[in-house]
């Protein structure tokens, strides 16, 4: 676990766009040594570019195949992202999170 907080602070060091923390710190989370990681769960990383601009921040891949989340780091934001959803300015499989 100690590992996870060093990296969590030099990700907050040295990235200077919150949300982009937030997608690293995400991800660096679930690659860290964790026993209670559900069995579906196989594998997390960060979106492609083309899938960044899509709306997609992270790809976590599982069981029944991938599934995109999208990372927001308040409830306001969260909400703007799903009202677009519905307005089809984004795919509606993107799962949105608040960090």
């Amino acid at each position: 676990m100690r590992f996870v907080f060093i990296l969590f602070k030099r990700i907050d060091r040295e990235t200077r766009s919150k949300g982009r923390r937030h997608e690293l710190k995400a991800v660096a989370a679930f690659k860290g040594n964790f026993y209670d990681v559900p069995e579906w769960f196989i594998s997390i990383e960060n979106a492609s570019l083309r899938l960044d601009r899509a709306g997609i921040d992270v790809v976590v891949k599982s069981d029944v195949g991938k599934l995109f989340i999208q990372i927001k780091s308040c409830e306001s934001k969260a909400q703007e992202f799903k009202d677009d959803q519905k307005k089809g300015k984004y795919r509606k499989d993107i799962a949105v999170v608040v960090l």
